[in-house]
């Protein structure tokens, strides 16, 4: 039976979380200069450093919140990626073995390329209107409060958070998708909901014209 609730996008996670690893190399750092004057490009250098001497690749390289001039070169080995809310208008090339990246809360028109063994992708909140040409084996993808216009869905999605795009149309869903958040949108209708959809959410939808869907169920 499809479920129509609530869909938390952060709550859906991978990797090793890299933030307490970062908190604590900065402030070991911190504390063995506690007279030098430390730029955020310094800790980030010193945090990639750390990251690579500890030789663990599912643990997330996490850059947060760091207002730094120039974006360092991202280690090959990295596979979990999470660099949110540092003002960013453009990243570096992405490792070819990537499996996620989380860079929502800045200031990106585009992505660059991102790799196929890509399998979620945080971005809301940027200014990204075109994704199209996503990877293939991409699972997860969480757009929501960027400016759409053009949005291209890999056929192996499960998971896909569009809220506040300002759509008016959804692509055809793969279906492959389980999950579906497209709140806070001008849509009219949904499209053809995919056989393996068991959640739904799409509040103020006003005029969302909800199809028969054999696994439905509104709340």
């Amino acid at each position: 039976m499809l479920r129509i609730n609530s869909i938390n996008g952060n709550a859906l996670d991978d990797g090793i979380s890299g933030d307490h690893f970062a908190h604590t190399v900065i402030r070991e750092y911190k504390d063995r200069h506690p007279n030098e004057d430390i730029s955020d490009d310094m800790l980030a250098a010193v945090i990639i450093d750390k990251w690579i001497e500890e030789n663990n690749p599912n643990l997330s390289l996490c850059l947060d919140r760091l207002n730094i001039t120039e974006f360092p070169r991202i280690p090959d080995t990295v596979l979990h990626l999470k660099c949110i809310r540092m003002g960013l208008k453009s990243l570096p090339t992405l490792p070819p073995t990537l499996k996620s990246l989380r860079c929502y809360s800045n200031l990106f028109k585009t992505l660059p390329q991102l790799p196929d063994s890509l399998t979620s992708l945080y971005c809301q909140d940027n200014e990204i209107s075109i994704l199209s040409e996503l990877p293939p084996n991409l699972e997860i993808l969480n757009c929501s409060e960027c400016p759409l216009t053009v949005l291209e869905l890999p056929q192996q999605l499960k998971v896909l958070i569009c809220e506040a795009c300002g759509i008016k149309t959804l692509p055809d869903l793969p279906d492959s998708l389980q999950t579906l958040n497209c709140g806070f949108n001008d849509l009219n209708k949904l499209p053809n909901l995919p056989p393996n959809l068991t959640k739904l959410y799409a509040p103020n939808c006003d005029n969302i014209i909800y199809q028969k869907h054999d696994n439905i169920f509104q709340t």
